[in-house]
């Protein structure tokens, strides 16, 4: 799920003060900025710059980041109650049970995953969903390929966004669900 921060109020960031800048890119959109974080492992926060097509991203911050750029922060696998989202799987390097890099987006599978509210302990039925002890979460397999802003936008518009898959273990636990 990602989460828009307050306006920025600095002309430029300092490390020490506002966060470790990873590096900056240029881009053409925002959504480009966003895959560009969500494929950096540490990167948790991010500015797009509309003016200049320019993505700098951070592995820490603040709501003051550059002026002028919309500032937003990448939630990466935390539980947030009624949120949906997705994790897309490599199914060419499933059937050979390899591990796919963890943040592999050219796909030909999309799973979804609804999380339950932390505090439930029995999970509620949800028709077409499978439900994941190990994770707490729902997951729905849909045999779509789409590209990472289609994917992104499909999911939000379900109030959700794109799971990054952080452990091999949940990697593992998903490509033994779905290896077609």
């Amino acid at each position: 799920m990602v989460i828009p921060v307050a306006q920025p109020r600095r002309d430029y960031l300092k490390d020490t003060t506002c966060g470790s800048r990873i590096s900056d890119y240029g881009a053409a959109n925002v959504e480009e900025c966003f895959q560009i974080c969500y494929d950096d492992a540490a990167c948790s926060y991010l500015d797009y710059n509309d003016r200049r097509q320019m993505c700098d991203i951070y592995k820490t911050g603040t709501d003051e980041h550059l002026a002028g750029a919309e500032t937003y922060k990448l939630l990466r696998d935390e539980v947030v109650s009624g949120c949906e989202r997705k994790v897309i799987l490599n199914s060419t390097r499933m059937v050979s049970k390899a591990i796919p890099p963890i943040h592999d987006v050219q796909a030909d599978l999309t799973v979804t995953s609804a999380l339950l509210a932390e505090e439930r302990e029995t999970p509620v039925p949800r028709t077409g969903w499978e439900y994941f002890s190990e994770t707490k979460m729902y997951y729905k397999l849909v045999n779509k390929e789409k590209r990472f802003d289609e994917a992104r936008a499909f999911c939000q518009k379900k109030n959700g966004d794109l799971v990054s898959i952080q452990s091999e273990e949940l990697n593992d636990l998903l490509i033994g669900k779905y290896t077609l």
